[in-house]
């Protein structure tokens, strides 16, 4: 009997529930509301941006921008989503990771409204999601690594809401910053926001000039110049001349 009793201890709870976050100024989400996805990876030198397997499930894809909410999940268990969905604020990004394998999904049709009704911004997940059609009908914005018939479980423990989470090489703190469009997603970390947005405006006003003077002057001279082409390939023996 003794041994029994044993076996049921565990220094960890099952689930380990965080009610609160930290959530980034408003006005700076605002301000990430219309940058590209490709334009913020940029300007984190390209960190904090997910597989490129986690994609839109819409076509097009529907962008989404706010704070993580984050849920750390056994594969395919829903218990702790459907938690996070009543802790959400209107504008909240749930980010599911932990969740992939081929043999289930995360959340369906049902879940997608869930979502819908509390206003959260979007979803971002690791693993599968099903009913595509009454996903898409609910034009709830939801990256994925993709699509099956197969449910969710429930109540597979452990999970953790709120933690630290990571998805690829991407580490996501609960209040980071989820940016998502048709390329991709990446996640601000909350400390460097007005550093990257700073960043961000000066890579966007840059391109800007480079592809109206291609259409203007027709001539890539310029950019040819600026990115020093034939000056990193002078000299030495980096390159070998062929005709």
């Amino acid at each position: 009997m003794e041994d029994k009793r044993i076996l049921k201890e565990r220094a960890l709870a099952q689930y380990r529930v965080h009610t609160t976050i930290t959530r980034p100024d408003r006005e700076l989400v605002r301000a990430f509301q219309e940058y590209p996805a490709a334009a913020v990876s940029d300007a984190l030198r390209k960190r904090q941006t997910l597989p490129f397997q986690i994609k839109s499930v819409h076509v097009p894809a529907r962008r989404m921008v706010g704070p993580a909410l984050t849920v750390l999940a056994s594969a395919g268990d829903e218990l702790l989503t459907l938690k996070a969905f009543e802790l959400a604020q209107p504008g909240d990004v749930v980010v599911i990771a932990g969740a992939w394998n081929d043999q289930s999904s995360v959340l369906g049709g049902v879940m997608s409204w869930m979502a819908k009704v509390r206003g959260i911004a979007g979803i971002v997940t690791d693993g599968l999601v099903r009913d595509l059609e009454q996903i898409t009908d609910s034009e709830l914005p939801i990256h994925a690594r993709g699509v099956t018939p197969l449910a969710p479980s429930h109540d597979v423990p452990p999970g953790d809401l709120n933690a630290t989470v990571c998805i690829g090489q991407a580490v996501i703190t609960p209040g980071d910053l989820v940016v998502a469009d048709c390329d991709g997603v990446v996640v601000v970390p909350s400390g460097v926001l007005q550093k990257v947005r700073t960043t961000v405006d000066a890579i966007i006003a840059r391109d800007d000039k480079w592809i109206r003077d291609l259409k203007e002057t027709n001539s890539i001279d310029e950019i040819l110049e600026t990115c020093a082409v034939d000056a990193l390939l002078s000299g030495g023996e980096r390159v070998c001349s062929l005709k």
